[in-house]
């Protein structure tokens, strides 16, 4: 398994946005590793919700499939991003496969407690 992670609008925890890509294959993992960052890029960008179509079938999909990572058109060109996957896989030498990503932006799901107002007192 190779992470890559990307993160946006700043440097190191400045960031806004993030994502970490996870690629499961027994290839070359100097290439995947270049591969993983570039797919976290492209997650930060396109925010796909889910990896592959089995995934977006069983969350009861139907329609529109841009919302599927494999789907979408690669960000650094190729084709889309499993046709990327596919090159990948042939380069390598084994099949390789998005394990699972995660997008997230700073702030994301914290709650911020109410705040008393000393003015109603």
């Amino acid at each position: 398994v190779v992470v890559g992670a990307y993160v946006h609008g700043g440097s190191g925890a400045a960031g806004r946005i993030g994502a970490l890509v996870a690629l499961h294959s027994d290839g070359e993992n100097s290439t995947l590793a270049q591969l993983a960052r570039q797919l976290a890029q492209h997650v930060v960008g396109f925010a796909p919700r889910y990896a592959t179509h089995a995934e977006w079938e069983r969350a009861g999909g139907s329609g529109d499939t841009s919302a599927v990572l494999e789907s979408q058109v690669f960000v650094f060109g190729g084709g889309t991003v499993g046709e990327v996957l596919q090159k990948a896989s042939q380069a390598t030498g084994a099949p390789v496969h998005v394990a699972g990503f995660i997008r997230f932006v700073r702030g994301e799901g914290v709650v911020k407690p109410a705040r008393p107002s000393f003015a109603d007192e």
